[in-house]
């Protein structure tokens, strides 16, 4: 996929958050988008999966450029900084808006490697209990749901930033043999060592 010379303001406004931003989306790539807060990163990442269709500049396919940024939105998968958690257990969370039909044997390989499966045994009420999960726990649900959903590549705003960095890269490395093209939004520096290619928002 390549993006060329993207330019983007909110509608009724005259400042751009950003402009004439280009770059290549290729198989296997990990994307690190950085910059401080306010900077675009969220924003861009929204043009990206063609959910904001306002966009100055062209996004091309193999070549092709696309009619229309909402057949965008079949290639990407999505974790957001706050996830939602709906009212059910582990298992219901990680296949929330998913499209695809998933075995039991893959869901929990998934909920294994995402450390959910205690999760999903000692805390199987959403409806009274949802408020008790901590941030981190609700970002690995994030990223098993992401992962449950197999589209080619995977969107991840701020998603291991309650993580510890051991817990990050036990996730990470899952999430990479799991999806093969990955972009993260993060304001870690850490974080770059995941990275083939960074974007700088700054």
């Amino acid at each position: 996929m390549q993006y060329e010379n993207l330019s983007f303001k909110y509608p009724g406004t005259n400042e751009y958050i950003f402009r004439n931003i280009s770059f290549q989306i290729n198989i296997g790539d990990v994307i690190l988008i950085k910059g401080a807060s306010g900077s675009g990163k969220t924003t861009l990442m929204n043009v990206v999966a063609g959910i904001y269709e306002n966009c100055a500049g062209k996004i091309k396919v193999n070549g092709i450029p696309i009619e229309s940024k909402q057949s965008l939105r079949n290639i990407f998968s999505f974790a957001p900084q706050e996830p939602y958690i709906l009212d059910g257990n582990i298992s219901e969370n990680i296949l929330f808006g998913s499209d695809k039909d998933i075995s039991s044997a893959k869901l929990n390989h998934i909920m294994n490697n995402m450390q959910l499966s205690k999760l999903e045994k000692n805390m199987s009420d959403f409806v009274t209990l949802n408020k008790k999960l901590s941030g981190g726990q609700k970002q690995r649900v994030a990223l098993a749901r992401c992962i449950a959903k197999q589209k080619p590549i995977a969107l991840i705003d701020e998603g291991f930033s309650a993580l510890d960095r051991k817990s990050k890269s036990s996730l990470f490395k899952f999430l990479s043999s799991e999806q093969n093209t990955i972009i993260i939004i993060s304001h870690d520096k850490a974080d770059e060592e995941f990275a083939t290619k960074i974007i700088n928002m700054e």
